[in-house]
């Protein structure tokens, strides 16, 4: 198994409960462990405790799951700046989408 120097992805959940995005999420997630091109896989779940959901991706050494235990999204969204700014990602990937004032522009990502 040829691991990729150093690599990093990190993948942002709401919460580990499964809906449709987060199962998108988790499957990206798996798609890239699977992969080999990452050394290291940070799942970011941005409130409420562990489900256990996420808990096969994390039998892994490779993958580190970080719950944020915020009450609410916008709680853990300091959590996540903390992840942010301590270390530098190759991939990061999320399932949030927001919607812009004007008719039918979607974007992907939070609005702060």
């Amino acid at each position: 198994m040829a691991l990729a120097n150093g690599k990093k992805a990190l993948f942002l959940f709401p919460t580990d409960k499964m809906g449709g995005a987060e199962n998108v999420t988790r499957l990206a997630a798996k798609a890239a462990l699977e992969s080999n091109s990452f050394e290291s896989i940070r799942c970011f779940i941005l409130c409420k405790p562990s489900t256990g959901t996420l808990d096969d991706l994390g039998e892994d050494k490779r993958v580190h799951l970080v719950y944020s235990n915020a009450k609410s999204e916008k709680g853990g969204l300091l959590a996540l700046a903390r992840i942010l700014m301590a270390d530098r990602y190759d991939l990061v990937f999320s399932s949030h989408t927001c919607e812009s004032r004007r008719q039918n522009d979607h974007r992907n990502g939070w609005v702060i």
